[in-house]
């Protein structure tokens, strides 16, 4: 009898592991511009233009759950409170739970400050705006993130900003030093505990003096491509970042298909609607996980029972 028991404990224990385990993994909102985006997967509702197949990062960071509300050409100034996109209404759309943030934003700001004429910096020309007027800009986003957060009754939630991998075809005139806005997003995170700043300007092959590396890219030589994102979010800062659960390796984005959200395109960005190609099945999620432990530990129990008779 005691024998039994045992093995029922040990059911039992199975099943609590499994459990726990299966809670663990990150909830991560993708919010902010194209390079959320563009990751695919996005959530976004039908007006917007939408990018389908498995998130990006969520094939990238084990056991996740990835919800997209990033909208392409967005600016950390549309994000602020009473701006042109709700991080309110992304954390409602994205249920209970949300643990990480993705905050993809400066980008737009850095390159095209004019199109927010009240924002600070408004009147500054492409990629002129100053480091202290991009942080009050980024600011105001990470401060309506958590506003939003806290509405939703959401504790300890981390949030990450990853700047942009140097494009293989820059904006500005060619320009590849972002060290004006690497400075910012740097700032910003520094002065808020639950924001944390991880570089990936040279991730996708290029430098403060040198452009990108074309395989990174899809054909507009700005907007990542699949192995983009991998070499940008393999990197052991942004995994752990996220909560990821054990480690991507950066050496395998080699053969990472060059593709973005629709396999099939051949010209513009590359991410047109439709379903994603190519690319390694997601793992198994942490609700199948919890459905086979169910699966097992009852059947244990089933076994077992009859035998206390």
């Amino acid at each position: 009898f005691s024998k039994m028991l045992h093995i029922m404990k040990w059911a039992l224990l199975i099943l609590a592991c499994l459990i726990h385990c299966a809670a663990a993994g990150s909830k991560i909102l993708i919010l902010g511009d194209s390079m959320g985006q563009f990751s695919c997967g996005t959530a976004i509702d039908g007006s917007m233009e939408m990018f389908g197949g498995t998130n990006r990062i969520q094939e990238l960071c084990k056991d996740s759950t990835v919800i997209n509300y990033a909208v392409s050409g967005s600016t950390a100034w549309q994000w602020r409170s009473g701006g042109s996109f709700s991080a309110t209404e992304a954390f409602q759309g994205a249920g209970s739970g949300v643990t990480h943030v993705w905050l993809s934003v400066g980008g737009n700001d850095w390159m095209t400050p004019m199109e927010d004429a009240d924002a600070p910096g408004g009147s500054a020309a492409a990629c002129e705006i100053t480091q202290a007027q991009l942080e009050q800009r980024i600011q105001k986003a990470v401060d309506a993130v958590n506003e939003a957060a806290a509405s939703s009754g959401i504790t300890g939630l981390k949030v990450l900003m990853t700047g942009y991998c140097v494009p293989h075809k820059p904006e500005c005139n060619g320009k590849t030093d972002g060290s004006v806005l690497i400075a910012a997003l740097q700032s910003v995170a520094s002065n808020n505990l639950n924001v944390q700043f991880v570089d990936i300007s040279e991730a996708c092959g290029g430098t403060t003096s040198t452009v990108g590396d074309a395989q990174y890219f899809v054909a507009d030589g700005l907007h990542l491509n699949q192995r983009g994102y991998c070499a940008a979010f393999s990197k052991t800062g942004v995994q752990q970042a996220l909560g990821c659960s054990g480690a991507a390796d950066p050496a395998s984005c080699t053969t990472v298909p060059g593709i973005g959200c629709n396999a099939g395109a051949s010209s513009g960005d590359g991410n047109s609607n439709g379903s994603a190609g190519g690319g390694s099945e997601p793992e198994p999620s942490a609700g199948t996980r919890l459905s086979t432990g169910l699966v097992i530990a009852v059947a244990t129990l089933t076994a077992v029972l009859p035998m206390l008779h």
